[in-house]
């Protein structure tokens, strides 16, 4: 049998031309061009993914911030609260509610003698003067036998609205325990004592159309002794009502729905006349919530975590008997997640 040549055998062929040069230098250009592309391409990706996050991240910690700082500087209660989108349809929503002062009475008296309002909202004497026995300056003085103490319209005031929730808090001197109505909001609030001296607090909910639905109505389990100065605070908001006497919360009740009714041509009545105030009244303030801030997150960012209401203490802390453990932000954005973590002062970290 013939057999080939060890030089002629397949495995001893000289390679070809193409394949001693390998690649060519502009087939490697290309591959290195496309490359570079695809690279780009995930580095932009990758950067879109930060910025989305970063910038979500951002104005959440910011909004935070700010009703952490608004609680502290007010002295009063403030709350976050998210408004849940649909990924990709509707962008979610965070909002920061705080008070805004709607009418104040300290019984300081006008140019004119009159006993303004701190803004311009002018009252009525009817059965109570104006004396140097306030709490912190003058004071209302009733009793009881002319009619109301003193009356303010709050039509003129378009700005007083209370449906989105409110603050009312008055101080309150007693010379005698007896039923008395020391503010009266019409048809939507009354604080005021019963015929044994207990502090109590009445708000009116919304009904069908202009009708007024129920009523709530918190309670103190002790008389407020006579001859001293004491406030009276009731709070509304979402839902929540709470009665607060000096400070301490002594009634909390929650009602669905509960959103307060507004009467826009009611008065203001401090010491009604039908349960007139022997004693005095000062330091008398309305404060309704509103919203003060909103930030609206991207459409394809998604709240993985978070709380729908935050409630901050008046120190601006998170309130444990809503967050036993400070509650956490955490934002997702195809597949990537941050996290925003609050400590226990309420700061975002």
């Amino acid at each position: 049998m013939n057999q080939r040549p060890d030089h002629e055998h397949p495995s001893h062929r000289r390679p070809g031309p193409r394949a001693a040069a390998g690649y060519t230098l502009i087939e490697m250009i290309a591959v290195i061009g496309l490359i570079a592309v695809l690279s780009g391409i995930g580095v932009g990706l990758l950067r879109t993914v930060r910025n989305q996050l970063e910038t979500a991240a951002v104005a959440v910690r910011e909004v935070v911030r700010s009703g952490v700082q608004r609680a502290r500087f007010q002295r009063a209660p403030a709350r976050l609260v998210l408004h849940r989108g649909t990924l990709g349809e509707e962008p979610s929503r965070l909002e920061l509610w705080g008070l805004q002062l709607a009418g104040e009475w300290n019984f300081d008296l006008g140019d004119d003698g009159s006993p303004d309002g701190v803004f311009g909202q002018r009252g009525r004497l009817e059965g109570g003067t104006i004396e140097a026995k306030g709490r912190h300056g003058h004071a209302l003085v009733c009793d009881g036998r002319a009619g109301n103490g003193l009356v303010v319209e709050l039509g003129d005031s378009a700005d007083f609205d209370l449906r989105r929730g409110l603050v009312a808090h008055c101080d309150l001197w007693l010379d005698v325990l007896e039923r008395a109505t020391a503010v009266l909001v019409e048809k939507t609030l009354s604080i005021g004592v019963d015929e044994r001296g207990i502090p109590e607090a009445e708000l009116s909910l919304e009904g069908q159309g202009a009708e007024v639905g129920a009523r709530v109505t918190l309670r103190a389990v002790r008389p407020l002794p006579t001859g001293e100065w004491h406030r009276i605070e009731v709070e509304a908001f979402e839902g929540s009502f709470v009665l607060r006497v000096d400070g301490v919360e002594v009634d909390r009740q929650q009602r669905d729905p509960g959103r307060v009714f507004w009467n826009r041509q009611g008065r203001m009545i401090l010491s009604d006349g039908g349960l007139p105030v022997t004693g005095r009244i000062d330091s008398v303030r309305v404060y309704g919530y509103e919203p003060v801030r909103s930030f609206e997150l991207p459409v394809d960012v998604e709240v993985l975590e978070a709380p729908d209401v935050l409630e901050l203490r008046a120190d601006g802390r998170p309130d444990p008997r809503f967050h036993p453990v400070p509650p956490a932000y955490v934002l997702g954005y195809q597949g990537t997640e941050q996290a925003i973590r609050l400590d226990a002062s309420g700061m975002p970290r």
